[in-house]
Parts: structure tokens; sequence; C-alpha cells
């Protein structure tokens, strides 16, 4: 049952009431910035652009804090920018993936030479007919300082635009990185916009911690509601539509009408595409030189000098968004990235264990049988000390533990030993072949937060998730987030997680299986499906479409041709099949992963239609079945289709094809038999008698 959206009392009561009311979106756009003295990046309010598409400006508070932990308080979100949001659905949870925010850029390359004093964080100019609104620049904007003579109390600086005054001629600002200079004696500047939710097109991505990108940084999408009247917010609280980040931006200008600047978002509540927080700088963890080049002594870790994981520069580090800053540019546009836990490629039989793992846990009580795995290797002999602390465990004492290494790790004898040893029964496997039955056997798992934490979530184990190395702690810390386990980073911690898993172990089951369902080989095999090819043979050329990708008067050719009484005559099911049937049948293929059927042509002219149904990945199996379009003569067309159908039989990788063909259809038989497929036995259907074929592909 859909569970009713939490929001403010107010807003709620006037859309219940269908009161009038204006509304308007209030984008808060992260502004590229240096790491602090701790590498961490800062929250202050001065550290945003605050834009909004009202007809008015807004001032609002989200409630967000600075670096000092109080409040940013409210904020003034500037109208006339932004034009544009799209790509978002509202519904009880919000639905956006991506965005598009489209802002006025038409003041692009905006700058103003006067002559500048600097007193009490204000620039005055005595310049005659300089108005700094009319020139374009407004609150909120950032701008460049830069001397003529390259030399000036303030040169080079950049500041925030907090007010005008003076009739335009004064500019009260903030301070950002740069410190103010007062200097009453007048100076020649340029004046230059700065604000990067305009100009971001034009700013390079950055390489090191002195030239920050834009790319990854964070954006808030608010909705509020207005009073007609007032222009005041309604309950002075907002609709939180989006939380994402920068991924892409782009320029349109055209001279005679309009400039735009699009920003391309990529949402936090994508699936598990959560924001892990700011770590730290490639420039940083691989201590780069000034050529780029790492200095392996200079790493905290001699290894992290390889490890371009954070190659993002100074940006947020999230498992979707770190993907794309790092390997964006490398894949064509048209390439689809297949990213998250749905995707997680996991063994076949971590499938075909998770229906009865996920039954047998909704009656677990206690945990009995406690699986350790921290990694085939285990180089700090981790294990051993996990099994000596289990044996401590008083609320532990009839438990089985079984304990899987791999024949690698330099300390099986230590961990047979402490296996002997322990009050507990503890069994030890190595190299095993049997990890999914161990996990859909375990009442709770102590493992290490790498590949594996897919595989125990597919089958709803609860599990201690260990830290044991430096690239875990993202994947630890969002499980935990999503509830699906306890993070520790010492056995010390391990009774106390034990004792909060023992609490609620079906919830913890139920939050790790809806992360990972064991489909994701079978998705990836999916979207990898052919769905548009053609073949050349010798003596001709075929194209060959999915149905799913046909145009509407193709999927009418096919029906047509389906609907042919000679073709019915050979079908299980011989009766007329209407449009509305068709149409419905072509959309569930959609989401079917266990059937394909295809349109075949020659020089524009539609042969017929072949069939892969019952596709078992694991098995390699496949049924298949032919029909000819028997409206259009077409020389050969059984054999062209054979052609077509052994083609990608044999692309899929399949090794066993299986048909069935009434008795009395000999011309297809025929064909058949031709094709290499062997008669295995026959059945009745509906009163029919249908002959059995199989055909093993090497």
């Amino acid at each position: 049952m859909a569970t009713e959206r939490n929001i403010n009392s107010t807003i709620r009561s006037m859309l219940l009431d269908n009161e009038a009311f204006e509304y308007a979106h209030l984008v808060k756009f992260e502004r590229p910035q240096l790491p602090g003295t701790n590498n961490t990046f800062s929250t202050n309010a001065n550290r945003y652009a605050y834009i909004t598409d009202a007809a008015r400006d807004l001032s609002f508070d989200d409630g967000s804090t600075n670096d000092a932990g109080s409040s940013n308080g409210s904020q003034i979100y500037r109208s006339n920018k932004l034009l544009n949001v799209t790509g978002y659905k509202e519904s009880m949870q919000a639905k956006a993936d991506t965005m598009t925010l489209t802002i006025a850029s038409e003041v692009l390359g905006t700058s103003v030479v006067a002559n500048l004093t600097f007193s009490s964080n204000a620039i005055t100019t005595n310049t005659v007919g300089v108005d700094f609104v009319e020139e374009g620049l407004k609150e909120g904007d950032k701008i460049k300082l830069e001397a003529n003579d390259g030399a000036g109390s303030n040169h080079n600086k950049i500041f925030l635009i907090t007010g005008f005054s003076n009739s335009n001629q004064t500019i009260a600002i903030e301070t950002l990185d740069d410190s103010f200079t007062n200097n009453s004696t007048g100076e020649l500047y340029t004046v230059s916009l700065e604000s990067e939710e305009i100009k971001g097109p034009l700013i390079p991505r950055g390489t090191n911690l002195a030239n920050p990108s834009f790319l990854n940084k964070n954006v808030e999408v608010h909705k509020v509601f207005l009073d007609p009247e007032t222009g005041a917010i309604k309950g002075g609280a907002s609709i939180l539509i989006f939380k994402g980040l920068i991924t892409k931006t782009n320029i349109n200008e055209d001279p005679e009408k309009s400039s735009r600047v699009s920003w391309t978002l990529s949402s936090h509540w994508a699936d598990f595409n959560k924001v892990q927080g700011r770590l730290t700088s490639d420039e940083i963890h691989r201590a780069l030189n000034s050529q780029g080049t790492p200095q392996r002594d200079a790493t905290l870790r001699k290894e992290y000098a390889d490890d371009m994981g954070f190659m993002h520069g100074d940006t947020s580090v999230n498992i979707v968004a770190t993907y794309k800053e790092k390997y964006q540019e490398m894949v064509p546009n048209e390439c689809e990235l297949l990213l998250g836990p749905e995707y997680a490629l996991l063994r076949p039989k971590f499938a075909q264990w998770r229906e009865r793992s996920l039954k047998r846990r909704k009656y677990v009580k206690e945990p009995k049988n406690i699986l350790v795995s921290l990694g085939g290797v285990d180089p700090q002999n981790i294990t051993t000390n996990v099994i000596n602390e289990l044996s401590n465990i008083s609320a532990l004492a009839d438990a089985e533990v079984n304990v899987v290494l791999g024949s690698q790790s330099p300390h099986i004898k230590a961990v047979e030993m402490a296996a002997k040893k322990s009050r507990l029964e503890v069994n030890v496997y190595i190299d095993t072949s049997h990890m999914a039955e161990l996990m859909s056997q375990a009442d709770l798992a102590i493992g290490a937060s790498g590949s594996s934490s897919w595989e125990r979530c597919s089958l709803g184990l609860p599990t201690i998730n260990y830290v044991i190395a430096d690239n875990q702690k993202p994947i630890a810390k969002e499980l935990a987030k999503n509830g699906a386990s306890i993070t520790i980073q010492s056995t010390d911690d391990l009774s106390v997680a034990i004792g909060k898993l023992k609490e609620s172990l079906s919830a913890f089951s139920m939050a790790s299986a809806e992360l990972v369902d064991g489909l994701g080989v079978l998705r990836v095999i999916d979207k990898l499906f052919f769905k548009y090819f053609t073949i050349s043979t010798n003596n001709f050329d075929l194209t060959v479409i999915d149905l799913t990708k046909l145009s509407r008067h193709k999927i009418i050719e096919v029906l047509e041709a389906r609907n042919h009484r000679d073709v019915r005559a050979n079908m299980f099911d011989k009766n007329i099949i209407s449009l509305e049937e068709h149409l419905a049948f072509i959309e569930n293929l959609l989401a079917d992963t266990t059937s394909r059927h295809f349109f075949v042509s020659q020089d524009e002219k539609f042969i017929g239609v072949f069939n892969l149904k019952d596709i078992d990945w694991m098995n390699k199996s496949a049924s298949f079945g032919i029909y000819a379009n028997l409206l259009k003569k077409v020389d050969m067309a059984g054999e062209k289709l054979m052609v077509a159908a052994d083609f990608l039989i044999k692309k899929m990788g399949l090794s066993l094809i299986t048909l069935m063909v009434e008795s009395k259809n000999h011309k297809a038989q025929n064909l058949y038999e031709k094709w290499g497929y062997k008669v295995v036995g026959s059945k009745k259907v509906n009163g029919l008698l249908y002959i059995s074929y199989e055909k093993t592909y090497a």
C-alpha cells in the first residue's frame, strides 16, 4: 500500500482544500570551491548560488547548517535566471533520476571597466555612466576583479555580491576564499561576471586542487507554494523534489534570439545512488607532482599511487556519479551505463538459492548458524580474532560457525587451530564451491565489505560488515544507511553488533534482500541482447529487428502475417488475434527476459518472424519457432529465417535448442531436419500430435 509523503501541514491542507496558489522552484546550486585544511568542503551559505523561476526574489530557509554547525538561515533566491526545470514526476515519492535546469545566460561575458575604491566590504565607482545593475550584475553573483596595471590591491580576487546602493554605483560584497583590502585611492579595474551557474560550460574540469571543477557539485531543488495575493511562501516550507549532482553542462547561443545554459543532474535517489561524502582528492590521494605523476613515497600507502578512484578531483564520492566523472568522456554518448546493485553480477547459484533462503529467514529468531568470510586471503588474519571473540559471547553458546577461506591465505593453520580450541562448533572450508548454500543456511554473517556484500544481500543474510580496506568504506556505509548491515572496525565491537542484529534479524534481512535480487546478470544480458542487426551471405542480406523496436506499421504487418489461416493452422493457438491483444503481447515482451521475437526482412520485404522462448541463461537453452509471411511470396523464406535464427543462437552462446512441430506439417519437419534438428519424441497438445525436436550447439 502506498504511504503518503510527509509534507508540511499547511501545504497539505492547502492542497486538500483546493486553495488557490502559485508555485515556484528554488534551486540551491553548489559552486566550485577549494577544500579546507582538513580536506573538507564548506557548507557555508556563501558557497552556493540561489536561483528561482518565480517572478520575484524569494527568501527561504532550507534548514542547512554552516561549517560551525549553526543555521545558515534564510537566503535570497534570485529571480530572472532560472527558466525551466524538467525531468521529474510528482507522486508519493520523488521519481527523478535525472533533471535538467535551463538558465538564462545573456549576461555571459559581462564586464565593466571602472575606477574603483574599496572600503568596508564595499566597492564603489565614480566613473560617470556606470550602473552595475544595468550592466547585468545582480545580487548573489560572483564577480572577479582584475586591475588594469596587474598590481591592484584587490587584483585577481573573487567576491560575492550581497547588494547595491548609491544609484547602483556601490557593490556590497562578501568574501569567499580571497581577502578584501581597503583602498581609498582610485584604481582602474575590470569587473567581470564569475557566476558558475551561468559560465559553467566555459569552466575547464578541475585537475588539481587549485582548479576546482563544477562537476559532481550538489544541487537541491525545492518546490514552494505561494500565496497569490501576498507572495508569501505557504507554511514557510517546501517539498524537496530533487537532490543530486551535476554531471554535464552545455550552452546554446543564438545571436538573434537568446543564450541558454543547461545543467544535467543525476539524482541521489536513483538506485543506490547516494552521496558517500567527500573523502579526498586525486592530487592528495596519489601524491601527484606538478607533471601529474604519482609520487609513491609520498602517499599514505604505496598502493594508493596506482589507485585512480579519486580522479574526480575535489568532488563528492558517489557510486554512479564518480563513475560518470572518471569515465564519461571515455564512452560514446549513445553508450548505456548499467550501474547500481540491480546490475550486480552474481553467479547463477545465488538466484537459485534466493527463494528458499528468504523463506527460511521468516522463522529465524536467534542466530544459530554464523558464517565468517573475511576475504579469500585475509592478510591481517582477522578471521582468527573473530573466532576467538565469538567464543567469548555467551549468547552464542549453541551456535555453529562456518568459516570460509581461500587456499592462498597464509593463515589457514592459525584459523584451524583457533577453530579446534573454540568452545563453539567451528567448521573451516577452504576454496568452497558452495558459498551460496552456506550463505543461505546462515542466520548471520561476519564479512568483508567487498563484492561479497552483494551476494549476501541477494540471499537476505543479515551481516556485520568488517571494513578491511579503505575502498570498502563507501559500500559499508551505504549498506548500513539502507538498514542492510552493521559496520564494525574491530572485533571488540562484535558482541554489541550481534546484539543489535538479534533485535531485528527479519528487518535486516528484508532491507538487504530489497537491494539485490540476484538477477543482475540477466538484466545485463537483456541489455546486450541484439535488438537490430544485419546478416550478409554470398546470396542475400537480411535485416533483423526485435519486435519491440518495430514501427506501428510493421507491427500491423506482423499481425496480418500471424493471422493468415495457413499460419494459424500450425500454431498451438489457432484463433485470430486482435490488434489490442497483439499490442499487449509486444508491450509485455519489454519486461520479459525469457522470450524474444524477431522481424526478418530482405530488401525491405517482410519475410517472416522467428522467436526464442523459455530462454534459460543458466543452462544455455531455449525453445524455437518460425513462421513465414505468406501474404508476400519470398523465395526460400524458411531457409532465410533459419539463417537469421542460427546466427543469433550462436551469438547468444546457447547450446540446446528445442522445438515442436505438428505431425502433419511435413514441410517444416524437412526444413528443421535439414538444419540438424533431431527427433526426440512426440506429445499431444489440444488433441493434436506434435513432434519434438532438439539441436545441440557446440
